[in-house]
């Protein structure tokens, strides 16, 4: 099989084209739209574009391509030929399909979401139809007890007299190399574990089964102690090796379904200029964890349980379709690690572990500015429910186990500790007073988000991430 393509490296901004942004639906956009059908009991289907940059017409731009090798004889010398269609390789294929996407559904009575502009939400009487797009590929939610799916899918696909050539490929079970599981009992569980399996065979292809017998990514006491290489001679061998590429596969993992290794990818990350020996070991060893648990899953359910720790505000988060968070610090120089985990119908859907753009000067100024961004992801999942037409009554319960931070969030006065704290640190505050989150100190052997902060030994490793993954 082969492809037309145009040489796109040829391509001049304005002269061929003036616009080739497209944005791409975010992971934890993914994630909600997952959890929100098994909340609401949706059905999710997959559909599939063929050849998606080719349905999208040029828009106004006239350009010209040589005929491909073997088919000269369709111009005369000097001729070429004009493309009325986006072909791959031109450089606003990817805006111009987008724009004929959003446009046909808008025309058909969709609403394009404010929030993540890939999302489209159409309501007929009291029932939603959800249309999710990642460029080609398509996640649609819809009630099973109606028509709207088959309706959309007729005037959609070709086959069915609609606008565009592509495959409906039934129910959703895989989606950007993630496995989709539907229970009996309404659960949805998101697993990679094949993609696991396609890296352990690139990566560490002769590695046996005792390799796997490990419970946590690396060693604490060493994972702490990684730094850049030592030498010239460490770095050019280091060279050779595809660390690089391993932690970027690492990454799309954790980024998509494995929350677990987040703090450590965000490690590895920050050596990829120079990176170590022990780097790349650990990088290693991360990839065999994965292999031992690649049976953990993220499961979202209609029936979720709150943790014992919140027990307290179980009626208030049930109220909430499971709606609450994690946030925690650890506090080092110069900048503390900042992390968090936002839940929603019993599973993770935004999670984050990264360094704080805030020089901390205390524990409770790390723990309040990590607070203050865990608000910010909150913000976007309340605005992107709302969209949905998930309805977040109240204040969203957000665990932190460091009372000072709280205390401060709560009580409007300033004083030496506080009078020095940077505006954007006190969102959290400002979220408190327009009750749309409620601070509460939990301890730290609950916190779950303690996980994103720190590498952890064994045993407390192993309880936090059973609050985030199943087996």
């Amino acid at each position: 099989m082969a492809r037309f393509v145009s040489c796109g490296f040829s391509h001049f901004f304005v002269v061929v084209y003036e616009q080739s942004f497209s944005s791409t639906m975010r992971a934890t956009t993914f994630r909600t739209l997952v959890a929100l059908a098994a909340q609401r009991g949706f059905t999710a289907e997959h559909i599939d574009i063929s050849n998606a940059f080719c349905q999208a017409e040029i828009d106004g731009v006239n350009i010209w391509v040589e005929p491909p090798r073997g088919f000269e004889s369709m111009c005369k010398d000097g001729e070429g030929l004009k493309l009325l269609k986006a072909l791959y390789g031109t450089k606003q294929a990817s805006y111009l399909w987008q724009q004929t996407l959003s446009k046909w559904l808008r025309s058909q009575g969709f609403k394009r979401l404010e929030t993540d502009p890939c999302v489209f939400v159409k309501t007929v009487g009291q029932h939603d139809i959800i249309v999710g797009c990642y460029v080609d590929d398509l996640l649609v939610l819809h009630d099973p007890k109606t028509t709207m799916f088959r309706n959309f899918r007729d005037s959609f696909l070709q086959s069915g007299g609609g606008r565009f050539d592509g495959k409906h490929l039934g129910k959703l079970e895989w989606f950007l190399g993630v496995k989709v599981d539907h229970r009996d009992n309404g659960d949805i569980r998101l697993n990679q574990s094949k993609y696991i399996n396609d890296l352990l065979n690139k990566f560490i292809p002769n590695s046996d089964a005792s390799a796997f017998a490990r419970r946590i990514p690396y060693p604490h006491t060493k994972f702490k102690d990684l730094s850049e290489a030592s030498s010239d001679s460490e770095a050019e061998r280091v060279r050779k090796l595809p660390y690089l590429q391993l932690v970027g596969a690492l990454l799309y993992l954790s980024t998509m379904s494995r929350p677990d290794i987040a703090f450590h990818l965000s490690v590895l990350c920050s050596f990829m200029q120079n990176p170590s020996m022990q780097c790349f070991e650990a990088a290693q060893s991360v990839l065999l964890y994965v292999g031992a648990t690649r049976d953990l899953n993220m499961q979202f359910s209609p029936n979720f349980a709150v943790p014992d720790s919140l027990s307290a505000f179980a009626g208030d988060i049930h109220k909430q379709h499971g709606v609450y968070a994690y946030s925690d610090s650890t506090w080092t120089a110069p900048k503390s690690i900042c992390g968090y985990v936002v839940f929603f119908a019993g599973g993770p859907i935004a999670w984050s572990s990264r360094k704080l753009n805030v020089i901390a000067d205390s524990s409770a100024l790390a723990e309040y500015s990590c607070a203050s961004a865990t608000c910010k992801e909150l913000i976007f999942v309340r605005n992107l429910l709302s969209e949905l037409h998930v309805q977040i009554p109240g204040p969203v319960t957000l665990a932190v186990d460091n009372s000072a931070a709280i205390k401060i969030a709560k009580e409007r006065g300033v004083t030496k500790l506080t009078k020095h704290f940077d505006f954007a640190a006190h969102r959290i505050r400002s979220e408190y007073e327009h009750l749309r989150v409620f601070p509460t100190w939990v301890d730290t052997f609950d916190q779950t988000a303690d996980l994103f902060t720190k590498a952890l030994e064994e045993h407390a490793f192993v309880r936090h991430r059973d609050k985030l993954l199943r087996r």
